[in-house]
């Protein structure tokens, strides 16, 4: 059993892609990860309406605070349920500082990566994904939280038919806020190598990077990370109708860990548990089931009714309620419904989340600006 003990520079990205806004966040931001970082976030917020893009940049930038201000814990199951809990109490202290910025309700996923002295530590909620890939093989992937993949799991459809299925997009868990507190898989490793891959990304790269590319490409010895991202943004660019966003690690050297793992490691779910500040509802909101809207130049289904969906534990309830109206967020014509960022920061002058940019330039501003936003907030 080994720790990683150094890696090589990271490459991480976010691009747009088809969509109207960019509601991916990454950390640490594009072209600010270097080899001495050791902890990083991958989020796709849930699109439409409700402030996906919003809901990504809390969830990534509290999770690093977090990470920082107890930089010296053991990164476990424990320590994920309390960063949980610190992400929703930022999401609840956000919605209620920012009244007339349409947060109520907004979401995202969230995938987390911390290399220390203890091993490798995963942790995700929802359908963005993380890869450990040695010689050309995948050593361990996250199991989405979606629809499909339940029913994939269940042996309701087959892989093949969850590649097209018209539910693909609905997701069983989300960051929403302390409300609708909900649940990471946490996984903790300590078989770690040279030149072992961490892959971490957002569904926009699923569409089009599958598995068995993705393994190919990595196993290239000629190209380097740089090239082999290059590689995957090529193929996004020309087939993802999403926004699409990762971080590619590459172990350097390892040393021997005879650290066991404690027993906390080994608890793959983690139970949603209260924060002790936070005032609990006198009748506790359901999660919704949430999906993502499909991009505009595809046939839109007619507006659904919202409704309050909870996440269902028996699968063959869940497929019961498949047929019923989801929270989907599109508008009465059936287009996706985008945030208005800046006709909204027009109208409120404390809200201050700038929209995209036209180039890339203006991306990294654009980010840059709204981190200064969040701490301006919690500060």
């Amino acid at each position: 059993m080994n720790r990683v003990v150094s890696i090589y520079p990271p490459v991480g990205f976010t691009q747009q892609g088809r969509r109207d806004n960019n509601e991916d966040y990454i950390v640490p931001p594009v072209g600010r990860a270097t080899h001495h970082d050791r902890f990083f976030v991958v989020c796709d917020g849930v699109g439409g309406a409700q402030r996906g893009e919003v809901a990504s940049l809390i969830a990534g930038e509290s999770l690093q605070r977090f990470a920082k201000q107890h930089a010296d814990d053991p990164v476990d199951s424990s320590f994920v349920r309390a960063a949980l809990l610190y992400i929703e109490a930022a999401f609840d202290r956000a919605i209620a500082d920012e009244p007339d910025a349409n947060l109520a309700g907004m979401s995202t996923t969230m995938t987390m990566l911390s290399l220390h002295d203890r091993g490798v530590t995963i942790a995700h909620v929802g359908d963005s994904r993380v890869y450990h890939v040695r010689d050309n093989q995948i050593l361990h992937q996250t199991d989405d939280h979606s629809l499909v993949n339940e029913l994939v799991r269940t042996k309701q459809i087959t892989a093949e038919e969850a590649a097209n299925h018209p539910r693909r997009n609905v997701i069983t868990r989300a960051i929403q806020g302390s409300t609708n507190p909900t649940t990471a898989t946490v996984y903790v490793t300590q078989d770690v190598a040279p030149d072992d891959y961490f892959f971490l990304c957002t569904d926009g790269v699923l569409e089009c990077v599958s598995k068995d590319q993705l393994t190919t490409l990595l196993a290239d010895t000629i190209q380097s990370d740089q090239e082999k991202v290059a590689a995957m943004l090529a193929c996004c660019a020309d087939g993802s109708r999403d926004n699409y966003s990762g971080y590619l690690i590459r172990v350097a050297d390892v040393a021997p860990l005879t650290t066991p793992l404690i027993p906390d490691d080994e608890v793959p779910m983690v139970a949603p548990v209260m924060a002790p500040t936070v005032q609990p509802m006198a009748e506790p909101v359901p999660m919704p089931v949430l999906a993502e809207p499909e991009p505009a130049e595809m046939p839109a289904a007619p507006a659904p009714v919202a409704t309050s969906w909870p996440v269902q534990s028996d699968i063959h309830e869940l497929v019961e309620h498949v047929q019923e109206p989801v929270v989907d967020y599109a508008t009465a014509n059936g287009q996706p419904k985008t945030p208005d960022a800046v006709s909204d920061a027009a109208s409120d002058s404390s809200f201050q989340l700038l929209a995209e940019g036209d180039s890339e330039a203006d991306e990294r501003w654009r980010q840059a600006e709204n981190r200064n936003w969040f701490r301006r907030l919690f500060s």
